[in-house]
């Protein structure tokens, strides 16, 4: 009985459980076009309400991570195979493949870490511990850092500072900007694979098994 349901919500009949959870907990509301972007399988899609069917799509790779938004471009993360980041804008209608993708880059693109987009800049934290800083305008990268260990979890913005956590439960402070600028590094000796949650200047995190609030 669910799952019918499920399907009508993220507007597309022919899609299995496992596509209509993605989709369900990919959504992701834009403040200025007032869009939902949802995922199903190798679809990602726009729609104006929450439960309605979408008003333009665009087939990707397999998305697995979490886009972000700014000024009328969603830029994501294709995810698996061979991972590429996307810009495309969001006020088109139908297939918008041939007319809204405004850039591609598949230079140390995750797989599984979504993007962070800071001031202009996207960052990106690839799988294998590697950070590069993008121009959301044109695609371009303006610096890349090894960092070092492996990744699942996202970069995470907290006041004006970026962390990066890794599997082997190394945390990585660096200032967004123009250029790296690594401020701190510590250990937590325990694995860490799930992206933290902001909370203001607070983070909650889950680190082993223990979910913890982290705050100044």
């Amino acid at each position: 009985m669910l799952l019918p349901v499920l399907r009508r919500l993220v507007g597309i009949d022919q899609c299995d459980k496992q596509q209509v959870a993605a989709a369900v907990a990919h959504r992701v509301l834009y403040p200025v076009k007032r869009q939902f972007l949802q995922r199903v399988s190798e679809l990602l899609m726009g729609s104006i309400e929450p439960f309605s069917k979408p008003v333009q799509v665009i087939p990707t790779p397999k998305v697995r991570s979490r886009p972000v938004y700014a000024n009328g471009v969603v830029y994501v993360s294709t995810g698996f195979g061979k991972p590429q980041l996307w810009a495309v804008r969001v006020d088109g209608t139908g297939d918008v493949s041939d007319t809204h993708v405004l850039w591609k880059e598949s230079s140390q693109i995750p797989a599984k870490p979504s993007p962070l987009l800071v001031d202009g800049r996207i960052y990106v934290l690839s799988d294998s511990g590697i950070l590069t800083c993008v121009d959301a305008k044109d695609g371009k990268s303006q610096w890349r850092e090894r960092i070092g260990g492996n990744y699942s979890a996202s970069p995470a913005l907290i006041g004006k500072q970026i962390y990066l956590m890794s599997h082997e439960g190394t945390v990585t402070v660096c200032s967004p900007g123009g250029e790296y600028k690594e401020l701190a590094k510590f250990e937590l000796e325990k694995q860490i694979m799930a992206s933290p949650a902001v909370d203001g200047d607070a983070i909650i995190v889950r680190v082993g098994g223990t979910l913890s609030r982290v705050s100044n």
